[in-house]
């Protein structure tokens, strides 16, 4: 992807980053400092004399900046969705923080260029031949603990799986929730989305709702799709959700007690569920992946579902004491496992990376 090194291009701070390498990690924390402290800050005026001394004070157009990185994201990398919308929001008057923000997430995209989403397939089931372009997989994540939870294990083939999640209440300017989903398709998400809800939730399980409704119309539309390239989903599409209370709203034949006041047209979803278009099943929220399009985390939990969302886990096996005590290069996100190599690599299977 050498298009990845376009957004830091036309910076004058590119060079510099060099010398703070080690300061910076992979993730993209800082987003969780913007959340709680600036969401309801703004800048100057825009057409004003001081907005227009902005961008020539901090060395790149703000609004330039985040069409390139809204492009990476839209295109192959899922793992800047929520801080990438959040600041999307301040594009008419941007404060010096939302440059500083901003110019973050370049480095980090920078960092990890290596990444991208791969998918795989299994050749003996495949195509009698198929020619996949060359990806560059030196950056293999390392393999995750053994103490955790195993995740789910997925259907094979052209079988689609989605995952949804919520953060309740964290627009704090509009006391709205912010929903994030991802539909999987060969080991990597092939839709995701980060998003404020438009209806204001009164509850982290009515907002978790919102949110599933939200995964399960597009995975109704990915079915049709599906149907017509003539690989037809015979079973529910699984919707992964990490909200038990969510699941048995959905699972109930009519609005229950404490849902009765939400609109009507969301319970279609009760009617896709009967018909064996979805079905909905519990996921622990360290191992639900669209927990990292919904709210800022931590380095740990969103090098675990950045990846996971873009299938560098596919072939990683559980983690040793040897792999735990690498901690430096776990941290930076560019520690390279044995696991997953030429000589352990299934041969009847190839990758994709994008």
């Amino acid at each position: 992807m050498p298009w990845i090194h376009r957004p830091s291009q036309p910076c004058t701070w590119m060079g510099h980053s060099r010398h703070r390498r080690n300061k910076i990690s992979t993730d993209i924390s800082h987003a969780r400092k913007l959340s709680r402290r600036h969401l309801c800050q703004t800048g100057t005026v825009e057409g004003s004399k001081e907005y227009k001394q902005l961008p020539k004070k901090m060395g790149f157009a703000y609004r330039t900046l985040l069409g390139e990185l809204l492009y990476a994201y839209v295109t192959c990398r899922p793992d800047i969705g929520y801080s990438v919308t959040t600041l999307a929001k301040f594009s008419t008057n941007p404060h010096e923080t939302h440059y500083k923000y901003l110019k973050g997430i370049a480095t980090y995209l920078r960092r990890t260029r290596k990444w991208g989403i791969r998918y795989e397939m299994d050749l003996s089931t495949g195509p009698p031949s198929i020619d996949l372009p060359d990806g560059d997989f030196s950056d293999i994540p390392h393999p995750l603990p053994e103490e955790l939870p195993p995740f789910p294990i997925l259907p094979k083939g052209p079988i689609i799986v989605s995952f949804c999640d919520a953060a309740y209440g964290n627009v704090k300017s509009k006391g709205k929730s912010t929903t994030g989903y991802s539909i999987h398709l060969g080991g990597g998400a092939i839709v995701y989305r980060s998003k404020t809800q438009t209806q204001t939730a009164l509850s982290s399980t009515e907002a978790k709702f919102y949110a599933a409704i939200s995964t399960a119309k597009i995975v109704r539309y990915m079915r049709f799709i599906l149907q017509d390239l003539h690989f037809p989903q015979l079973e529910p599409t699984i919707i992964f959700e990490d909200n038990a209370s969510t699941k048995k709203i959905v699972e109930a034949a009519a609005p229950t007690e404490r849902s009765r006041h939400i609109s009507i047209p969301h319970f279609a979803m009760l009617d896709w569920q009967q018909e064996g278009s979805i079905t909905m099943s519990f996921i622990p929220g360290k191992l639900n992946p669209s927990d990292a399009l919904t709210k800022p985390l931590g380095w740990i939990l969103h090098n675990r579902h950045a990846r996971r969302l873009m299938g560098h886990f596919t072939g990683i096996s559980p983690a040793t004491e040897e792999d735990n005590l690498q901690s430096n290069d776990h941290r930076s996100g560019e520690g390279v496992s044995g696991a997953n190599t030429p000589e352990t690599r299934n041969p009847n299977r190839d990758a994709v990376h994008l």
